[in-house]
């Protein structure tokens, strides 16, 4: 099954938005992160993909690659050939998580104003100052673009899924024995009883359904489906279809 980006979208934009300030310069970095050269566009199936989706994937894409080769800024637009020397690999994951997220916009056009102001209210509770971070990096426009394209995702997600079943007896005593074994590699507090850990061990168990349920559909979508990347020299990278 082909990789996807589908944990990115879910936290998209949200890592990194910590709300602090940034740390002042010290004179002393041997090197810093160069910045990701720009602009790029992308069109899947003929469709432009928006800047602020496809610009928070690659900024991602690029830090790892740069962080993993030590990449220093003056190099950054030489270094682009190694970036892109695998096209599917670089830009495939995102390809059909464009396609998902087409997929809830045709599923749920108009949000409810009422499920879309508890949805941003659980996630300011459960990530602190990012949210309001990410306020000021968007702002409010862009804020509601992203946690509405979050929503539908997740509602698409959900009708994917539908009434995912419970794990049985035997896949649950599996999954508390895994679990049990990481543990005692560590020394420290007696471990958790099964008891204890069983509703963890049933919503991982949906959770793993569910993006189950994602990848299928991504897999089953993007047949046929081709996507063009224009890089900042303007040269045009082909993902092919599978």
């Amino acid at each position: 099954m082909p990789r996807t980006a589908l944990p990115f979208l879910l936290a998209a934009a949200l890592a990194g938005c910590g709300g602090g300030e940034a740390p002042a310069e010290s004179g002393t970095a041997i090197w810093e992160t160069p910045d990701l050269p720009w602009p790029w566009t992308m069109e899947v199936a003929g469709e432009p993909v928006p800047e602020d989706v496809l610009r928070p994937y690659l900024e991602s894409e690029w830090a790892d690659f740069a962080n993993a080769v030590a990449l220093r800024p003056e190099n950054a637009l030489a270094a682009l050939d190694d970036f892109c020397a695998d096209p599917e690999a670089r830009f495939g994951p995102l390809v059909g998580d464009v396609l998902l997220l087409r997929e809830g916009e045709r599923r749920f056009p108009v949000l409810d104003l009422a499920e879309y102001e508890d949805y941003l209210a659980e996630m300011t509770a459960a990530t602190g100052a990012a949210v309001e971070a990410l306020r000021r990096k968007l702002g409010e426009d862009g804020l509601r673009r992203f946690v509405e394209r979050r929503l539908r995702l997740e509602k698409t997600m959900d009708a994917l899924a539908g009434e995912t079943a419970e794990p049985s007896a035997e896949e649950l005593a599996a999954a508390y024995q895994e679990k049990i074994a990481a543990l005692e590699s560590a020394p420290g507090a007696p471990p958790p009883t099964f008891e204890e850990l069983a509703p963890r061990l049933r919503a991982e168990w949906r959770r793993e359904r569910w993006y189950e349920a994602g990848r299928a559909w991504i897999e089953r979508a993007r047949q046929g489906v081709e996507a063009r990347v224009t890089r900042p020299d303007g040269r045009i990278l082909v993902v092919p279809a599978p």
